[in-house]
């Protein structure tokens, strides 16, 4: 037998491990999900094997579980003691989520058993790995990544200087994203074939954050309406503004639900229309004539507690609230 058979030959074997390894990740998984669905006291009928990778399976669980058991099996296929037990438990490693839950500050002083409180900072960044590759269809088909899609890739996510929305293509989180940076993207390569990438993901934040919502209500003379925060954050949250005011000089919003905190701004030097953008969290105030606006305004930003607020607006004009919670779903 010639060199260039036996090369062949392992070829045919490595393949044929690899179709024999996947079966065993199929049974494995499902033999799981047939346990836990008998705990649970359901019976339904799950995947066969072989069943085509539509995007109709992707949704179910097992498939969900399945894709990622596939995804460390390349990961790992350079070990030969990988079995399909190990990999199903990697699999639902993948599962578990991080959440960043803050710091503690605290002092322990001498002759006293408890520790000396003085609150939580929530301000470490999130941080989790993210592993992405090739489609299913295209594992099957034996039909890898090449390179100029890993270029075109890598420089898409990497090289930036400033952080990018991440939005994860996911039923459940098609309404959150991420505000964060790339790193250490790494090719994650079988039988010299790129397939995936893993990466590490930054967030600016603990939390990721609802997509902008646009509150807007139009005030003449007086109105009361109730604004809903559904921030995880423990803390106040402090919106984006636009306030849109004609033939008026004074404007005012109380908040009845922080203690009646007043956001005013009193004789203003213009009658004319006049737009004012408001940055609450970083304290800046803009508007469309360029006036400096700082001494007619009494420099109590706008913020929200958790949950409801009972807002009362006075003045003749609209009001615009951006809002763009900082939710806690983890990574």
């Amino acid at each position: 037998m010639d060199k260039t058979t036996t090369e062949q030959t392992a070829m045919g074997q490595t393949a044929m491990d690899k179709i024999a390894f996947r079966g065993a990740v199929l049974q494995e998984v499902r033999r799981r999900k047939e346990e836990e669905e008998r705990q649970r006291g359901l019976d339904k009928e799950l995947p066969l094997e072989g069943e085509p990778w539509t995007q109709r399976n992707y949704t179910d669980e097992a498939h969900v579980k399945i894709l990622r058991c596939l995804l460390q099996f390349i990961e790992r296929s350079s070990k030969e003691s990988a079995t399909p037990a190990e990999v199903a438990t990697l699999a639902d490693a993948a599962n578990d989520v991080s959440f960043q839950t803050g710091d503690v500050a605290e002092d322990r002083v001498a002759n006293r058993y408890d520790a000396l409180m003085y609150g939580l900072t929530q301000n470490k960044s999130l941080e989790y790995t993210l592993v992405f590759g090739a489609n299913p269809d295209a594992m099957d088909a034996n039909t890898s990544l090449d390179r100029f899609e890993v270029e075109a890739i890598s420089a898409w996510l990497t090289g930036h200087d400033t952080r990018k929305w991440l939005v994860i293509v996911q039923e459940d989180m098609e309404t959150f994203r991420y505000r964060c940076l790339i790193s250490e993207l790494k090719l994650i390569t079988y039988g010299n074939m790129p397939w995936a990438f893993s990466c590490k993901v930054s967030c600016d934040s603990p939390f990721a954050y609802t997509f902008p919502e646009e509150r807007i209500h139009t005030v003449s003379g007086e109105r009361s309406i109730n604004l809903f925060n559904r921030s995880s954050f423990n803390g106040f949250y402090k919106p984006d503004m636009e306030i849109s005011l004609r033939g008026t000089t004074d404007f005012s919003i109380t908040n009845l639900s922080d203690n009646s905190r007043i956001f005013a701004f009193k004789a203003l030097p213009t009658a004319e229309p006049l737009t004012i953008f408001i940055d609450n969290k970083n304290q800046v105030i803009t508007n469309n004539l360029d006036l400096n606006l700082y001494p007619y305004f009494n420099f109590s930003f706008f913020r929200m507690i958790r949950g409801d607020n009972l807002i009362k607006m006075q003045g003749h004009g609209t009001v615009k609230f951006v809002c763009a919670f900082p939710v806690s779903i983890g990574g």
